[in-house]
C-alpha cells in the first residue's frame, strides 16, 4: 500500500502540478476507497461463488431429468422393438409351419400309394411263392 501511495503522489504531481505530502488528509480517501473496493470485491466474489453453486445444482437437476427421459425413451423403444421382433418371429413360424404341413401333405399321398403298391407286390410275391411251393 505504501508503494501505491507513493505512486499516487507522483501521478498527482505529474498531472496536476500539486505536491501531496505523505501525511496529507486527502490520502485517507485512498485508504477508505481501497477498503470499500476490497469489501465490494469480496462480496461480489461470495455472490459469484453462490451463483455458481446454484447454477451447478440446477444443471445437475436438468441432467438428471434428461437422463431419466432418455432412459424412459430408450426403454420404450426397446420394448417396441422386442414386440415387433416377436410379432415377426411368430408370423415367420406360422408361415414355416404352413409350408411344412403343405409339403408333408404333398409327400404323404404318394407315400401311401407307394406303400400300398409295395404291400400288394409283397402279398402277390408271397402268394406266388406259396403256389410254387405247393406244386
Amino acid at each position: 500500500m505504501t508503494n501505491d501511495i507513493a505512486e499516487l503522489r507522483a501521478r498527482i504531481a505529474a498531472e496536476h502540478q500539486v505536491l501531496v505530502g505523505p501525511d496529507d488528509p486527502i490520502l485517507m480517501l485512498v485508504t477508505a476507497n481501497d477498503f470499500c473496493l476490497q469489501r465490494s470485491l469480496e462480496q461480489l466474489e461470495s455472490a459469484h461463488a453462490q451463483a455458481l453453486v446454484l447454477q451447478s445444482q440446477q444443471l445437475e437437476h436438468a441432467a438428471q431429468r434428461w437422463l431419466l427421459a432418455a432412459q424412459s425413451a430408450s426403454q420404450q423403444t426397446a420394448e417396441q422393438g422386442a414386440a415387433a421382433i416377436h410379432a415377426a418371429a411368430t408370423a415367420a413360424a406360422a408361415s414355416v409351419q404352413a409350408a411344412v404341413e403343405t409339403s408333408v401333405r404333398a409327400v404323404v399321398v404318394p407315400l401311401r400309394v407307394a406303400i400300398a403298391v409295395s404291400l400288394l407286390g409283397s402279398f402277390l410275391a408271397i402268394i406266388a411263392c406259396g403256389l410254387l411251393w405247393l406244386r
